[in-house]
């Protein structure tokens, strides 16, 4: 639909909306102000805003209980396993099986591995909801379709493919661990512990006979020893660890990896080294649990302390607060402190010492950059210092940067078969990534006439942006739901583009095209809504009523967009982002937050979602803020 035949009483409540603010600014101001005042009750001791990440699916929750069992802690966990037990059979539905995210189809994987977290549980195979959980995924099981549970599946014996694993996969996984994605530290302990004969039998009460024991090999035994005494794996996890008992950023990663180091059978330093992490792993992960109050437990995948605070900091200093507010001093000195000395770079989690990301990297330098621009106090002598980190954290983020133009998350894409195991399994590796080559390409517009490199650098990624612009004018993306997102981070990020390019006839036809999109996906009511169906039928597929978290996400973005290009495309951007911000004043709640439980962020693309508790505040706060300062 053009924008000409867009109902007249959008335009109209655009006018109206356009008229009102100019009588009410201080009605926005203290929306803003009240905002802010409730984000700042948030913050911690150190500056941070540390939350525990909330996600859709009971995936965490029911491995927590696999890993008491290799550790022989069932019992002694007894209380936390029914809690977390509990939390899990909240979200069956009503065909048996357990879904990736609320309202969605049942997901084999997962209700596979509620299974067998149930029997180990405890649970009765002939308990009626066992019965239907049964009943749903015997008939459908399908060994692609059981991805993310099958390591379990071998560890616990009810697999027997291991037999079939040759030496060589092992010494392999090892020997291509840098061209490898992050999954690597997730499956090479996998590895580990089933070429080291160190699968966990299940007891016969425990053993769930429903799932049988999946054969496809004919070699007998299991092939002890082939990792005892092999240094090597040994000295990849000793060092792989973070100092609080994590490996890499996420609870996925640390469980096989705890399960790994318990395996250490020497009785030498290393030993009660690894006592020690599996302690501090153990006690982190159930410091990252949350407790309902019906007594369910619910496993987070963790903080997001870095990537949320930094992203407070820079909706404050895009929205005008000024840099000497308390609350932000307090946020700067904490992200500085997160930047990785021996890289510059950044990760997502507080205590990720061993894993940052490219996203993290480019807003945290993009942040720090603007915050220091803002009050004038970049070019300063004495920064000098400073401006090297930075610019050290750039260098960083260009490995990520990957042939096709675009940024990878953790690791750039070698092996070039990252889009296909996406395609297949839903997991991220190392492809390129909208959003994260969005953010790149907003760092290094920053940087650019600092360094031939950077602007090269620059000119690729914004490349790969417009080769990615889908036929309808939106872009997909990754790591946040989805399409009109995806489509105002790309549009921001081309806002970009040197002043003299910018002019093209062509970008600015394939932008117009993307507004366009972003107009004919606003409701109504001003807000924007999208579901995580959207990534399982490849189009946008909006949720039942607005959301305040995703439209303030959209909003900025457009705001920026706005400013980057100065203003160019005003007419066409501002009746959206009048309504939306007319949409987020009104919903916003006495206490000044938004309160939404809309899924905005993602895990697993197709499979499972999630929610950053600061982030979906200061999204809308944000918009506001930044249409104020505007």
């Amino acid at each position: 639909m053009h924008f000409s035949q867009r109902p007249i009483h959008i335009f109209l409540f655009g006018a109206l909306f356009a008229a009102f603010t100019a009588h009410a600014g201080p009605s926005l101001e203290e929306a803003f102000q009240r905002g802010k005042a409730a984000i700042s009750k948030s913050q911690s001791t150190d500056g941070s805003f540390t939350n525990l990440v909330n996600t859709s699916s009971t995936i965490y929750t029911t491995q927590m209980v696999l890993l008491y069992e290799y550790l022989g802690m069932i019992e002694e966990k007894r209380p936390i396993v029914e809690g977390l037990m509990r939390w899990t059979w909240n979200q069956q539905n009503p065909d048996g099986g357990l879904p990736g995210y609320l309202g969605a189809p049942s997901d084999i994987s997962i209700s596979v591995q509620t299974y067998l977290a149930a029997r180990i549980a405890g649970e009765s195979e002939d308990s009626p909801r066992m019965k239907r959980l049964a009943e749903f995924f015997i008939p459908r099981r399908n060994y692609t379709k059981e991805l993310l549970v099958r390591p379990f599946l071998m560890t616990f014996g009810l697999d027997d493919s291991a037999r079939c694993l040759p030496e060589f996969v092992e010494t392999g996984a090892l020997a291509l661990r840098s061209n490898l994605p992050w999954i690597k530290d997730m499956l090479y302990p996998f590895l580990h512990i089933l070429l080291s004969g160190h699968v966990h039998e299940l007891s016969p009460e425990k053993t769930p006979v429903a799932l049988g024991k999946s054969n496809f090999c004919s070699r007998s035994g299991w092939n002890r020893n082939i990792t005892e005494g092999k240094p090597a794996f040994w000295d990849w996890i000793d060092g792989a660890f973070n100092s609080d008992g994590t490996l890499f950023d996420y609870t996925p990663t640390t469980i096989p990896g705890l399960m790994a180091l318990s395996t250490y059978e020497m009785n030498d330093e290393r030993k009660e080294r690894f006592n020690i992490l599996i302690k501090k792993g153990l006690a982190k992960l159930e410091t990252d649990q949350i407790h309902h109050a019906d007594g369910a437990i619910q496993q987070s995948p963790g903080d997001a302390a870095v990537a949320e605070t930094t992203v407070v900091l820079l909706g404050m200093t895009l929205s005008g607060v000024s840099s000497r507010d308390p609350m932000l001093e307090k946020a700067k000195k904490f992200v500085l402190s997160s930047q990785l000395p021996a890289t510059g770079a950044f990760g997502m989690p507080k205590n990720c010492e061993k894993h940052p990301d490219s996203d993290d990297t480019s807003t945290s330098i993009t942040t720090l950059r603007l915050l220091m621009e803002t009050d004038g106090t970049y070019q300063l002598p004495e920064n000098a210092d400073l401006r090297a980190k930075l610019k050290r954290g750039v260098d960083w983020a260009l490995g990520l940067q990957n042939r096709d133009g675009g940024f990878a998350t953790w690791e750039k894409d070698r092996l070039g078969v990252s889009k296909s195991i996406f395609n297949l399994t839903g997991m991220v590796l190392s492809e390129s990534v909208m959003e994260h080559s969005a953010r790149a390409a907003a760092m290094l517009s920053l940087f650019r006439d600092e360094s031939p490199i950077y602007a090269r650098a620059h000119d690729r990624v914004l490349h790969y942006i417009r080769s990615n612009q889908l036929c309808d004018g939106s872009y997909s993306g990754t790591w946040f739901i989805d399409y009109v997102f995806g489509t105002a981070m790309a549009i921001n990020a081309l806002a970009t583009t040197p002043e003299n390019d910018y002019a093209d006839p062509s970008l600015q036809a394939s932008i117009t095209t993307s507004i366009q999109y972003i107009a004919e996906h606003q409701r109504e009511d001003g807000g924007f809504s999208e579901s995580p169906d959207s990534f399982l039928q490849k189009r946008s597929v909006p949720l039942a009523t607005s959301s305040p978290s995703q439209t303030g996400l959209i909003t900025s973005a457009l705001l920026s967009f706005s400013k980057f290009e100065r203003y160019r495309n005003w007419k066409l951007v501002q009746p959206i982002i009048d309504r939306s911000i007319a949409y987020l004043v009104a919903t916003q709640k006495a206490d000044g937050l938004w309160h939404d439980p809309t899924l905005t962020g993602v895990v697993f693309p197709k499979i499972e979602y999630a929610i950053y508790p600061t982030l979906q505040e200061v999204f809308p706060l944000q918009a506001i803020g930044m249409y104020l300062n505007k």
